[in-house]
């Protein structure tokens, strides 16, 4: 038997500090490495609660010149969008022996100390950063996997990730029907699954991108299916031929258009959508109230062996400019 009250402090403890920072704050894309992923492509706002933010779209014109002041109407058009975070939970009861005996047996310090009947506590081994970041780890990734993309809010959600915050797929859904992505930037692929013209659909989306965006560095997020299909098709067209490969993130470009990478999304999804978008258009906010990630809220259970733990945490998404956005539609 060990201390519980130091453990619930040490808990405690570890979720007051920086270590959080260890898995919850996204690490820039160097470019080196792994490959890149969807999540990289994200601007990380940490924010309270709610965030305002504006959109402006510019027009040019010229006229012959002369001293008469002859403005131009309405040549910039404002709008803008709120970001706002949705509060989430994870209640947790412990058995707190049980998972001692857990990490005894996974982590080699607490087997050598075993080995030599040493007694283990709460403050001798680090028990709280192994199930903190362990549990963590785990949330985020059912978060990614469920909510980054395919989410869609229900106030009442329980113990649901998919219904804990309105992902990208919603969002870019409701501005194509609020119109706020313009049409020629919204290409009628018709099914892309199983239509074995994934190749030749992807590039004629890739044709359509706006004039300015010729030279600018962008990425198509497809589900895993549509990425495989790319690629199949791609050596039916092209027998022997090798898919073109951008070094730098080491994913497939689009033949005939360079500067658009191919990035297989699993968060997105069994989906024929297939969105084409700059860096850091989609906006990820975080909580920034308190310790600026999910904390850990440590009590006694119904015994002196049983902690409960809630774990605690905000998120939100939203698009920076529509008009940046190429997307296919299915009818």
């Amino acid at each position: 038997m060990y201390n519980v009250t130091a453990l619930k402090a040490e808990l405690g403890d570890y979720a007051r500090t920086a270590h959080y920072r260890e898995i919850y704050t996204q690490s820039m894309y160097t470019g080196t490495g792994e490959a890149l992923q969807a999540e990289h492509l994200f601007d990380r706002w940490f924010i309270n609660d709610e965030q305002d933010f504006a959109r402006a779209e510019f027009t040019a014109t010229a006229s012959a010149y002369d001293v008469t002041w002859d403005a131009v109407p309405a040549p910039t058009k404002f709008d803008g969008d709120r970001l706002k975070l949705r509060d989430a939970k994870m209640d947790v009861n412990l058995d707190t022996v049980s998972l001692l005996n857990t990490w005894l047996n996974l982590h080699p310090d607490g087997q050598e100390a075993h080995k030599f009947f040493q007694t283990i506590t709460a403050k001798d081994i680090p028990f709280a950063k192994w199930y903190y970041t362990g549990q963590l780890a785990k949330i985020m990734e059912q978060f990614k996997l469920f909510a980054m993309f395919q989410g869609v809010y229900d106030p009442a959600f329980d113990k649901d990730m998919s219904k804990s915050v309105d992902g990208i797929l919603k969002i870019v859904a409701d501005a194509i029907t609020a119109n706020d992505i313009p049409v020629a930037q919204r290409i009628n692929t018709g099914v892309l699954s199983g239509s074995g013209l994934v190749f030749e659909k992807l590039e004629d989306m890739g044709k359509k991108i706006p004039l300015r965006h010729l030279n600018t560095e962008l990425f198509a997020l497809c589900s895993l299916n549509v990425y495989d299909e790319y690629n199949e098709d791609f050596q039916t067209a092209n027998s022997g031929a090798n898919a073109l490969i951008n070094n730098k993130y080491k994913r497939t470009r689009l033949r005939g258009r360079s500067n658009i990478t191919l990035v297989p999304t699993p968060e997105m999804g069994v989906t024929d959508t297939v969105i084409i978008t700059r860096p850091k258009n989609f906006i990820w906010g975080s909580d920034v109230r308190g310790q600026k990630g999910p904390q850990a809220i440590v009590g006694y259970g119904n015994s002196p062996e049983e902690l409960k733990v809630r774990f605690k945490w905000s998120a939100g998404f939203a698009v920076r400019r529509y008009d940046d956005i190429i997307v296919n539609t299915t009818v």
